[in-house]
């Protein structure tokens, strides 16, 4: 990876050369150089040695490049020196360069393309919420949501975040407008939607994906959950934070669901807010440091097994006191079908931000508003189905003849044969992988991943298509007036994806391939499981029912 990392970065470096020098020789020469800033993202900084330290070269420099040049190919910022060091050959010499501040500290006299500081409220207020959530330590009108490591999954967070500013984005238009400046002109004022809200205590249909786990042979269905266990590192009330997850819970109707089954349907609808059954507090603090372990242990073992869909009670919280010096313990348990990974982000930055509202004079908990729910969410894709689902058939169709080949020389899986495989990257890798390498090809992280995946499996079975279940967020913008980025629910899309790796030589053609097969997906893969499992047996589900699942699924969660 990093031998293509260093050779796109070298191209990138002649071609803005040869662009500059065409433009300025009379003025300047430049060259440039991998710069980092203090969060440690990489930059293009250029040397430039002037003849004439004229008012105003720095515009006039910038404004010819950006005249001819990409804008990732645009100088971070311009650095004037007396001299450029050169090699014996008369050629720039790049390491000495590099490591100049040792032997000269030339002055950066423009902050440059990705310095220059946001302009005006909406500005302001999306650099604030890109810091935030990409935790970023500055954030300029010139910088890309994507090339800072942000990605689609990030993208719902800042989206919710502006919400609660009163101001209203758009998922479609980070991948149209990912610089900041051009978001920023995006931006809308929220404005009251016009919604008719489906009436969350009645029992209504499933999602896809809770149809999806109703199908499935699962022993034990109270429990199939996600949790965490946070240590509490700050000192906090204990109380406030209960009553914080109490407004959370009271707020998101679908925390409270109750799940039943009649004539082999399962439905759902929301309960009564039960309290007592969803928050403890557990004092471990008075037991030796062996006993407090276990007990937590224990005690976290028996939380997980206690959810019940049938009776309600489908989240539970519990604040364990440890003794001093260690940190208090905060458990979160909740039943998948009325989560996903995105949500426990969710729940927790509207617990926070009720919580801090109660530092008031009058120590109240602060609120947050009631929004459109998981509920109405449904609904709306049932009438997105009705209205648009066709086209999206006929492409899930065509991938399933590919898939229905590929069945008939399909590995055989046994339970026997499952190993656990884990995969660690370096920090360095990391960045290269979340930040660095995706300029040349305009790609993104799961590009890379899924790429290898794909090249792994054809490697192994000598199959030149390759079979995957994928999962996707599932928030797709299908109704403009459906903003899901404060919801809580289990979105996620689940579908197959036949990748092709027929025409595949080299490394480049994977990546290509990777790229352009999850590019063709309409809809971010929403469409599937609508088409699949909300057509009361018409012949699009009827027929895809028949489709079988792959043995492999491929889950990108992003960020964490």
């Amino acid at each position: 990876m990093s031998t293509d990392v260093h050779r796109s970065f070298a191209d990138r470096i002649a071609g803005l050369t040869e662009v500059q020098q065409r433009h300025l020789a009379s003025l300047l020469k430049l060259k440039t150089e991998r710069r980092t800033r203090p969060n440690e993202r990489g930059e293009l900084v250029a040397y430039v040695k002037l003849k004439n330290l004229e008012s105003g070269w720095e515009t006039q420099l910038r404004s010819r490049l950006e005249s001819s040049l990409p804008r990732h190919m645009i100088p971070y910022g311009f650095k004037v020196v007396d001299s450029l060091p050169l090699l014996a050959s008369g050629k720039i010499d790049r390491k000495r360069l590099a490591s100049s501040s040792n032997e000269f500290e030339p002055e950066v006299l423009a902050s440059g393309s990705g310095g220059v500081s946001p302009v005006g409220e909406v500005e302001l207020a999306l650099a604030a919420v890109w810091k935030e959530v990409l935790d970023c330590s500055t954030v300029s009108r010139d910088d890309n949501f994507f090339a800072l490591g942000g990605d689609s999954i990030q993208s719902i967070s800042v989206i919710g975040r502006l919400r609660a500013k009163g101001l209203r984005l758009k998922p479609s238009d980070f991948f149209a407008y990912p610089v900041l400046s051009d978001l920023a002109e995006r931006v809308e004022t929220t404005a009251q939607v016009q919604f008719e809200k489906v009436d969350p205590t009645v029992a209504g249909r499933l999602a896809p994906m809770q149809e999806w786990f109703f199908s499935q042979s699962i022993d034990n269905r109270n429990h199939w959950n996600i949790s965490m266990l946070l240590e509490v590192r700050e000192r906090i009330d204990p109380k406030k934070l209960e009553d914080a997850f109490k407004q959370v819970v009271a707020n998101q109707s679908l925390l409270r669901s109750r799940f039943s089954e009649v004539g082999g349907h399962w439905s759902q609808r929301s309960g009564d807010l039960d309290w007592g059954r969803n928050f403890e507090f557990c004092d471990l603090s008075r037991f030796n440091e062996n006993e407090r372990i276990g007990k937590l242990e224990r005690h976290c073992e028996e939380v997980q097994r206690s959810l019940d869909i049938e009776s309600g009670v489908v989240v539970r919280f519990v604040y364990f006191r440890m003794a001093a010096p260690f940190g208090d313990r905060f458990l979160i348990v909740t039943h998948h079908l009325v989560s996903d990974w995105i949500s426990i982000g969710i729940l927790l930055e509207q617990a926070s931000r009720v919580y801090e509202g109660g530092f008031g004079e009058e120590g109240n908990v602060g609120s947050i508003e009631e929004g459109i729910g998981y509920r109405d969410w449904i609904d709306g894709l049932s009438r997105w189905r009705a209205r648009e689902g066709q086209s999206d058939f006929l492409f899930w169709r065509q991938n399933a003849q590919a898939i229905t080949a590929y069945e008939e020389s399909r590995m055989q899986m046994r339970e026997s044969s499952v190993e656990k495989y884990s995969v660690f990257l370096s920090e360095d890798v990391t960045t290269d992988l979340l930040q660095n390498v995706h300029e040349l090809f305009n790609t993104r992280p799961q590009d890379y991943l899924i790429a290898a995946l794909v090249f792994a499996l054809k490697n192994r079975t000598s199959e030149k298509r390759i079979f995957i279940d994928l999962e996707g967020h599932g928030r797709e913008e299908f109704d403009p007036d459906l903003d899901m980025s404060s919801a809580i629910g289990w979105f996620t899309a689940l579908y197959p994806l036949c990748f092709d790796t027929k025409d595949c030589r080299t490394l480049n053609d994977y990546l290509l391939m990777s790229k352009e097969t999850l590019r063709s997906v309409p809809n971010g893969g929403i469409g599937y499981g609508a088409l699949r499992y909300m057509g009361n047996s018409d012949k699009e589900s009827v027929e895809m029912v028949r489709w079988e699942n792959s043995e492999i699924c491929f889950n990108y969660l992003g960020l964490s």
